[in-house]
């Protein structure tokens, strides 16, 4: 590969867009006239405007997720597990607070941390559970989430309000940004999926509240509505005027 080119490549992979990239500084060509910087999901489209404004954009942030290839699964009765506990990257007292949590109130659960297990076996599980305590880090779209709802599993979401929520290696990772960075799990959401809470107190407070909610979730019909591949598709063609007869 030419050195051109790997760099092009390189470039791509960055957390927050740069205003003095060329993608930002060139005039607009024209491939720049029919394009669009894709962002996954609104919050994140909000953070790269913090970054790059709109009136510096020569080609536009537009917020569009990828579409889930939805698998109809039942669930198997009886459950195997109340629930799975899901962890990535929060301080670790909050994933030690649910999992006591779980087991003062009897509740037979698993945990998944991010990247410690194959998907296979993420779905298999959620079939065989009734709803899903989410400890997650900020999501551009979450698909690993997504995947939990496709299977009409409801989540009890411990959600962060800032990507400066996010905790690794013994340290809040993006705590010295003075930018806002808000952010969420759960991009993608509504009140079919389940219910969002911000601290322990409120996790304590609510939980009794989801669970007589828990069977009138439908978080299935939610994803079915808003993220399958034809209409994340449609999103793109709007965002590029295109019209399919």
């Amino acid at each position: 590969m030419e050195a051109a080119d790997q760099a092009r490549i390189e470039r791509q992979f960055h957390v927050f867009p740069n205003p003095c990239d060329s993608l930002y500084k060139e005039s607009k060509s024209e491939h720049g006239l029919r394009s669009i910087y894709v962002c996954l999901s609104d919050w994140n489209k909000k953070v790269h405007d913090e970054f790059v404004p709109a009136s510096l954009q020569i080609i536009p942030h537009v917020a569009i997720p990828f579409g889930l290839d939805i698998e109809s699964q039942e669930k198997t009765k009886p459950y195997e597990y109340d629930c799975i506990i899901y962890y990535k990257a929060r301080h670790p007292s909050i994933l030690d607070f649910c999992e006591k949590f779980c087991t003062e109130k009897g509740l037979r659960h698993k945990i998944y941390s991010y990247v410690s297990y194959t998907r296979d076996d993420y779905i298999n599980t959620l079939s065989k559970t009734r709803f899903v305590i989410w400890v997650g880090s900020h999501e551009s779209q979450g698909f690993a989430l997504e995947e939990c709802l496709a299977t009409n599993t409801p989540i009890f979401l411990y959600d962060v309000k800032s990507m400066k929520d996010e905790y690794s290696n013994g340290y809040y990772t993006y705590n010295s940004y003075s930018e806002k960075l808000l952010a969420t799990s759960a991009p993608y959401w509504n009140d079919q999926c389940g219910l969002k809470v911000y601290s322990n107190d409120e996790f304590i407070n609510r939980f009794s509240e989801f669970i007589d909610l828990l069977d009138t979730y439908r978080p299935a019909e939610y994803v079915k509505s808003t993220l399958t591949d034809k209409i994340c598709f449609q999103r793109f063609l709007d965002a590029l005027k295109i019209k399919v007869s």
